[in-house]
């Protein structure tokens, strides 16, 4: 994150950013603890609805459906970080979920003065594929030009085969 942001972050959107990652690793931690990975996810709204949800129970103050920049932001935390969310209800890889999200993040962000775009990027997994919660995470500039804005993406499964029911690797 250090080597995105050139211009760092305040005090106040350090502290920001803090509370909002450790909302958003307690929300993968729930995710991947739960039956949300072998369970169908609706749509995007109900992706935003448990986020933000498991965003309130960590005590998190949350601005949703706001206008501004030109459209209506997802969800805007603590007054510092902007999260969009993303919904794929085919099997896809992690990567080829909505690979633009930070960049419609970033109009938001620059109307809001937000150097972090988080994106949440539901997917439903591929049979014989499921990622382990570690790997759902990534950090990544959101634009060459853009010098000090990042993108933190949490690549989160869902409608993955039940383990009792996997099979095994097709050798080739």
């Amino acid at each position: 994150i250090q080597a995105l942001l050139k211009g760092g972050l305040t005090a106040e959107h350090m502290k920001a950013f803090g509370n909002v990652l450790a909302g958003m690793y307690k929300f993968v931690d729930i995710w991947f603890d739960s039956n949300k990975v072998t369970s169908e996810l609706a749509s995007e709204d109900s992706l935003q609805s448990q986020l933000r949800e498991a965003l309130k129970m960590h005590g998190l103050r949350i601005d949703e459906g706001s206008k501004i920049g030109g459209g209506k932001l997802d969800l805007y935390v603590e007054d510092a970080i902007l999260i969009e969310n993303k919904f794929h209800s085919s099997p896809a890889a992690a990567a080829d979920v909505a690979p633009a999200a930070g960049m419609q993040g970033r109009r938001y962000a620059i109307s809001l003065g937000s150097q972090v775009v988080i994106v949440v990027a539901a997917h439903k997994a591929a049979p014989g594929e499921f990622p382990n919660k570690a790997s759902c995470i990534s950090v990544r500039p959101i634009s060459r030009t853009d010098r000090n804005r990042a993108e933190i993406r949490f690549s989160v499964p869902f409608g993955a085969v039940v383990p009792s029911r996997e099979k095994p690797e097709q050798v080739v």
